[in-house]
C-alpha cells in the first residue's frame, strides 16, 4: 500500500489512496475522502473529513468565499444616475483645500473604493495624491458621503467590487 506522509509540527499526516477495511495498525481504516492524523505526543489517532475544492468545509472558508472582492464582474457597480450624476455629486460636495488653493496646486487624486453587496461605499483608500495639501483627505471625505450605488453582479448575485475613481482638482 502506498502512503503519503506529511509531518506538520507535532502531527503526522498520512493519506492512503487505497482504502482497506483494516489498516496496518489493526484499527479501522479511514473512509474514502478522509485523512488520518496521528498526534505524535499523545499517540492518538484522529480522522478528519477531507476538504473538496468545490465545497467549503468550515465557516471561515464560506465567509471568505462570500466576501471575495472583485475588480471586474459581469455587471459593474453603477452610481444611480450614471457617471455624470456621480461627478455632479462630487463637484457639489467637494471643498477645495484652502492650503492647496493658496499654493495654486492642481492635479488628480485617485481613490480605490469598495462597493459592498448592498451598494454602500465602504473602504476608501487613496492610491495617488497628485495635489497634496489636504486634497487626499477631502477626496476621502466626499467619497464616504456618497449614497448607495447599484451593486456589482456576478452570476446573478450581488458581490463586493473594488473600483478606482479619479478626482480632478482645478482652480
Amino acid at each position: 500500500m502506498n502512503k503519503t506522509w506529511l509531518i506538520m509540527g507535532m502531527f503526522v499526516l498520512f493519506i492512503s489512496p487505497n482504502i482497506n477495511a483494516q489498516s496496518s495498525t489493526g484499527r479501522p481504516a479511514p473512509y474514502k475522502n478522509e485523512k488520518e492524523i496521528k498526534d505524535v505526543r499523545s499517540k492518538q489517532y484522529k480522522t478528519l473529513p477531507q476538504q473538496t475544492h468545490d465545497q467549503p468545509q468550515n465557516a471561515k472558508e464560506i465567509w471568505l468565499q462570500e466576501n471575495q472582492i472583485y475588480t471586474v464582474v459581469s455587471e459593474m457597480p453603477e452610481y444611480l444616475g450614471g457617471n455624470n450624476k456621480m461627478f455632479e455629486f462630487i463637484n457639489q460636495n467637494l471643498r477645495y483645500p484652502v492650503k492647496a488653493k493658496e499654493m495654486k496646486k492642481e492635479g488628480k487624486v485617485i481613490a480605490d473604493v469598495l462597493i459592498e453587496k448592498d451598494g454602500a461605499v465602504s473602504e476608501v483608500k487613496i492610491l495617488k495624491d497628485g495635489v497634496g495639501y489636504g486634497a487626499a483627505e477631502e477626496t476621502e471625505r466626499v467619497l464616504r458621503l456618497m449614497p448607495k450605488w447599484k451593486p456589482g453582479m456576478e452570476g446573478g448575485k450581488p458581490v463586493r467590487v473594488s473600483m478606482k475613481i479619479p478626482i480632478y482638482f482645478k482652480l
